[in-house]
């Protein structure tokens, strides 16, 4: 078993750790320290991770250091040039995006530390995407943090935060109005049946040809800003996503994310009518998983459904702590029918968790770290798509 392999499943079995004793208020600062600093480290330390680390990699200089500073993505900026200021090498940059992640994720999932001990691992397995848009993500952790500030009505920390995410990716501003939106509303976006109803649909006749009819509004809005400006030229292959080959889903791929999401609605549906606290989460990700048929097949909006769908750790813990607990939680009982789609679930969660870091440690392009890099500063990014 090669390196990235095993320290990937020690950092799952850290988090499942960490989120035990911390639920139980055993040395929890001690247990949040050693998973920051682990999470920090393993992801941190990676070496060429996905096509954007390989990009920044060769741009940051030229176009976040030697240019002059400006409100729009502030924070990112700011950080850039004091690493270069301080002849500090770029890795620092990843290093930084991997301890915010991590911090948010953190931060935000402790409130509910009843769930933590699964919670936590499937958190640490879902954001893998971060490897490759850590930029996005060190933002998406940011507002973790704000969220997790507002609820404690720590206003003034909440607004730094909200500062440090539009200041390090201003483009999450459309999914913080739209979360902002979803949290006025009082009950349940829609029922699960709509859910399901609305994903199979779209599955059937999505065509990202669709979005060309929102195409000038795009381009008007991208055109306000000096450093997405260029992206509003073309606006069309961004929205239709015609700059990549089409993303098919094969029927067995839907059908795995039925097994997976059924059960995970359906309790975390029963589970808010009596916890109110956790409903913007829960309408967050039913929205993005009904629309996922739509939106994964684009990717400027894969970006979006990833951070609605992401609260599903939540509730795939909420069907954990369900399922071990003689299958009844918090008032709720669940037919045996629930109960064996909540088995499968698990098992197909954990063969996707297992499948997806087995392909990756069998490609050296993606479980490199920096003692690989060999004077290295980045990756040919044509090699990654080999």
């Amino acid at each position: 078993m090669n390196l990235y392999l095993c320290l990937q499943y020690l950092l799952l079995l850290l988090a499942i750790f960490a989120g035990y004793f911390i639920s139980k208020d055993k040395s929890p600062k001690f247990w949040f320290v050693l998973l920051v600093i682990f999470f920090t480290f393993v992801e941190g330390s990676r070496f060429g991770r996905g096509i954007d680390y390989n990009v920044y990699a060769d741009i940051w200089e030229d176009q976040y250091v030697k240019v002059s500073l400006s409100l729009e993505n502030f924070v990112f900026r700011c950080f850039c040039k004091v690493i270069y200021a301080f002849h500090l090498p770029y890795q620092l940059l990843i290093y930084f995006s991997s301890s915010i992640l991590i911090l948010g994720g953190l931060t935000f999932l402790k409130r509910y530390k009843e769930f933590l001990i699964y919670s936590l691992p499937i958190f640490i397995f879902f954001v893998y995407a971060a490897e490759n848009l850590f930029r996005w993500y060190t933002a998406f952790g940011f507002l973790l943090l704000a969220l997790n500030a507002y609820l404690d009505k720590k206003y003034k920390i909440m607004a730094a935060c909200l500062v440090g995410c539009l200041g390090v990716h201003v483009m999450l501003l459309p999914y913080i109005i739209i979360l902002f939106l979803v949290s006025l509303k009082k009950n349940v976006l829609f029922r699960p049946i709509i859910a399901f109803v609305i994903f199979i649909v779209l599955a059937v006749i999505w065509e990202n040809s669709f979005m060309k009819q929102f195409s000038y509004i795009v381009t008007l809005l991208l055109a306000q800003s000096d450093h997405y400006s260029a992206y509003s030229d073309s606006a069309v292959m961004w929205l239709t996503a015609s700059n990549r080959d089409d993303i098919v889903y094969s029927i067995q791929t839907y059908i795995m994310m039925f097994v997976v999401h059924i059960p995970i609605i359906y309790i975390g549906h029963r589970f808010v009518e009596k916890n109110k606290g956790l409903l913007p989460f829960y309408n967050m990700y039913i929205l993005g998983f009904s629309l996922y048929p739509a939106m994964s097949k684009i990717e400027l909006f894969d970006r979006y459904n990833q951070i609605m769908i992401i609260y599903y750790c939540i509730f795939s813990a909420v069907m954990f702590k369900t399922l071990f607990s003689k299958f009844k939680y918090a008032s709720m009982k669940v037919s045996i029918y629930i109960v064996g789609l909540s088995v499968l679930s698990c098992l197909q969660q954990f063969r996707t968790i297992t499948l997806m870091y087995y392909e990756k440690s069998h490609n050296k392009w993606y479980s490199m770290y920096i003692w690989d890099a060999h004077g290295r500063q980045s990756i040919d990014i044509e090699q990654l798509k080999e």
